[in-house]
């Protein structure tokens, strides 16, 4: 009987002391752990606002929630262009949906489809641009684009859509920033962009860039050239005045790209048919676009109450332009054989045909020299919008009306110099590419084309809300447009 009791008492003992020395462990990795320092982890990063930008009114003029907007709009913020390095426009315009790049004469200007529509007009801050070339982004706080029809708050546009870029104002905080850059292809870029308060009612932004690059094709430079001044005062808590300043100046290649042949089965690239390296430009090593542009505005905003405020914008452009090309009339293919000498002159009759059905089979170019010269825009905006709220019993309205004037002035010398014609000046061998076409052309007696335009615009927007769930949209515009073409050679 005793053993049992001894047994059970050993048992006793053995428990009190595991568990005495779990505690005593316990105790020791406690103490252990309030001894160890934890690691530290430092993430870096952009704070998520840079990517959220408060525009609801692009489209209507009223300020609409993501559900209530009855049109896409998609905004691509400043983060996004400093995040992937992009300066042109057209590089920010592959990150929407449905819009897609076309032509651009020769790659010097802004050019896209939006869905499905060609569109080479950008809007500015509302105001519709008239010189065109490719939107430098440094000065863009953002840009916004409305896919589907926005006439009624933009006037004469395409039912595609609307890009409409938005330019940096002054910040409420200090705030210096810069970036210096080089690349492939010798693209070296810089960009100072500087905010500062004057006080609490007051303050001034300074933007500057400077970019010069080549290319992996033949000829080709291009140079851009960006300031702009703008500034803020608060006149009082309702009211405010933006003063905004920009000039730009650019230069780049005009490059039509390559050629496609009719073959047997069908339209091929010369560049495939023949081996000839993407380098290789097929116009000359003269053809250029360069641009001086200037855009100043005036914007005054006034908040009559809680409901109702207003904004009025006056603006002027002016600028100048040059472009001359070696521009393609005709791709000639011929047979080894043909009457048409190594150095491109014709030895005969010109050639009939044009498929190329054989590998020893010739490519030749018929180019002409032209180019529009002392192309010169002054134009004169002015847009007012009034905006507010009221109530009918239990439905609410939130309403913009207003209107728009455009005032352009242009004028251009259209200059033509000599062909090659296979005759005085040799034809283009796409094979053995040789640059023989000259840029020498005269102004005198050139006519002076002009082109006058004046756009007169009115409209209303009303959103009603119905229900929780339930929003109705309703819009007016009345637009009146005058065009005048004066051509005083157009008969010759």
């Amino acid at each position: 009987m005793r053993l049992p009791l001894v047994a059970g008492a050993g048992v006793a003992v053995l428990t009190a002391s595991s568990l005495l020395s779990a505690q005593t462990a316990d105790n020791a990795e406690t103490e252990k752990t309030e001894n160890r320092q934890i690691e530290e982890v430092i993430v870096v990063g952009t704070k998520q606002q840079r990517y959220i930008v408060n525009s609801s009114d692009a489209l209507t003029g009223i300020d609409l929630d993501f559900l209530e907007n009855p049109r896409n709009v998609t905004i691509l913020p400043e983060q996004l262009i400093l995040d992937r390095k992009i300066t042109t426009l057209e590089e920010a315009l592959r990150n929407v949906p449905g819009v897609s790049a076309a032509d651009g004469f020769g790659g010097t200007r802004d050019d896209f489809f939006v869905r499905g529509f060609r569109r080479n007009a950008t809007y500015r801050n509302g105001f519709r641009r008239e010189t065109i070339f490719k939107t430098n982004l440094s000065n863009i706080e953002y840009t916004q684009v409305i896919r589907g029809p926005a006439s009624i708050r933009y006037g004469r546009v395409e039912p595609g859509g609307v890009v409409d870029v938005v330019t940096k104002k002054p910040l409420q905080e200090r705030r210096i920033s810069g970036e210096v850059r080089y690349g492939s292809f010798d693209d070296a870029f810089a960009l100072l962009d500087w905010s500062q308060p004057i006080n609490d009612s007051a303050a001034f932004r300074v933007v500057a860039s400077v970019q010069d690059s080549e290319s992996f094709r033949d000829f080709y430079d291009v140079s851009r050239d960006t300031a702009a001044l703008s500034f803020r005062y608060n006149v009082s808590d309702a009211t405010r005045v933006d003063l905004s300043y920009e000039y730009r100046e650019e230069s780049r290649p005009l490059d039509r790209g390559t050629v496609a042949v009719p073959t047997t089965n069908g339209f091929e690239v010369v560049n495939e048919l023949l081996d000839i390296p993407d380098r290789i430009r097929f116009g000359d090593p003269f053809e250029e676009y360069d641009v001086d542009f200037s855009f100043a505005e005036i914007t005054l905003s006034h908040a009559f109450n809680e409901r109702w405020s207003a904004r009025l914008g006056l603006a002027y452009e002016d600028s100048t332009s040059n472009d001359l090309q070696s521009r393609p009339r005709q791709a000639i293919v011929v047979d080894a054989d043909a009457p048409i000498t190594d150095d491109g002159f014709f030895d005969g009759g010109i050639p009939v045909g044009g498929i190329f059905d054989d590998p020893t089979d010739r490519v030749f170019l018929f180019k002409g020299l032209d180019g529009s010269r002392n192309r010169k825009s002054e134009v004169s905006y002015l847009n007012l919008l009034i905006t507010g709220a009221f109530d009918t019993g239990p439905i609410k309205h939130r309403v913009s009306f207003g209107g728009d004037y455009r005032d352009s002035d242009q004028s251009r010398q259209f200059a033509r110099g000599e062909n090659t014609n296979g005759f005085t000046v040799p034809l283009f061998n796409i094979q053995m590419p040789s640059y023989t076409l000259s840029d020498e052309f005269s102004l005198e007696g050139v006519a002076v084309d002009s082109f006058t335009e004046e756009d007169l615009g009115a409209f209303v927007n009303v959103y009603s809300e119905l229900t929780d769930r339930l929003g109705l949209l309703l819009g007016i515009r009345y637009s009146e447009t005058e065009s005048r073409n004066f051509f005083p050679d157009f008969n010759v």
